[in-house]
């Protein structure tokens, strides 16, 4: 009897992202789970098999413009491409129009994936509900959906942003701001949420005011973002919470031409890595997403469904706050608003 990664996931009580991660010898695994994992794989005399005898995975993308030079995007891909690969299944990419749900079906139908996995959907999309109706493997990564028939996998946004704000308020910080893309997306929805709860708690000055939403996600919002919030008659933050790295990159580089230090004369925590967080002049203490481990658990989970009819997949990954140079006390010289 052949056996799928999801039967050895379900056996050892854990995700397919964390079995699939043992087996390609990754060490980012608890000693103690991993002598499980590998003694259910001795248990069962094998590999896991594959779920299907080849296929093509779809990913479905709402709008594909500069996604490949998205760091997000590439380490998402990373982990499905790698799923895929190790599983032979091919990968194709594909767009749909928001505005024409009803005709997402169709467009699976002529596209003819084995299953797929779609990313940049918004709150109780029509397009995900039309899917979950039909007999096609999906999952939803980046998105949670009350509809159970839905699978989906996100990151425990709410814990991040927490994690974020409390370090910074352990710092000493009270004035504090957070930036983020509009309009909310689903993750973007929780992160303010949680943001707000919890600057209401400590901050009783507290307003919506400092919440600031931008247009777009790209480093030119990022950098005209610092200089317009320097002519601004605005309640002098000593540190910002970031929500897209983008952005948090833009800002930083508005900084340093202005001459602001980081972290000495403000402090940023930015959402996601990148390289240049890790190596750059001042390392950024930033909230990490396991986006390698998202886009495998998704893959593996719509590959399992190829060979048998599988329970939906509602799964959150825990995110770990890095914690870098980029933030301090705030026993500071200056402040982002110029007097």
């Amino acid at each position: 009897m052949k056996y799928s990664i999801s039967d050895i996931a379900e056996k050892a009580g854990v995700s397919t992202g964390t079995v699939s991660r043992v087996l390609n010898g990754k060490t980012d695994v608890r000693a103690e789970t991993r002598r499980s994992i590998l003694a259910i794989v001795a248990e069962f005399n094998s590999r896991p098999q594959r779920a299907a005898a080849g296929g093509t995975i779809g990913i479905a993308l709402k709008n594909p413009e500069n996604i490949f030079t998205s760091i997000y995007f590439s380490r998402l891909m990373n982990g499905i491409s790698g799923a895929c690969f190790r599983e032979g299944m091919d990968l194709k990419i594909f767009s749909y129009q928001e505005a024409d749900p009803e005709n997402f079906i169709d467009l699976v139908n002529k596209k003819n994936p084995s299953g797929i996995i779609m990313l940049q959907t918004g709150p109780d999309d029509p397009a995900v509900l039309n899917l979950a109706e039909t007999a096609v493997p999906h999952a939803v990564i980046s998105n949670r959906f009350k509809n159970k028939k839905v699978s989906w996998i996100d990151s425990d946004h709410r814990s991040g942003m927490l994690s974020a704000v409390n370090h910074l308020i352990g710092l000493g910080h009270k004035n504090i701001i957070c930036i983020t893309p509009l309009p909310e997306k689903p993750g973007t929805t929780i992160r303010i949420a949680a943001f707000r709860e919890c600057m209401q708690e400590y901050n009783p000055v507290f307003s919506d005011d400092d919440i600031i939403g931008t247009e777009t996600s790209s480093m030119d919002e990022g950098f005209f973002l610092f200089h317009k919030l320097q002519k601004k008659d605005y309640n002098r933050p000593t540190a910002a919470i970031i929500t897209n790295s983008n952005l948090a990159f833009g800002f930083l580089k508005a900084a340093k031409i202005s001459g602001l230090k980081i972290p000495a004369d403000f402090s940023i925590i930015s959402f996601d890595d990148t390289p240049y967080f890790e190596s750059g002049d001042i390392t950024v203490t930033c909230v990490q997403q396991q986006l390698e481990e998202m886009g495998s658990a998704a893959a593996l989970h719509v590959i399992a469904g190829l060979a048998e009819k599988k329970t939906p997949l509602h799964m959150i990954l825990p995110v770990k706050l890095a914690v870098r140079q980029s933030a301090c006390g705030s026993a500071i010289k200056k402040v982002l608003v110029s007097a």
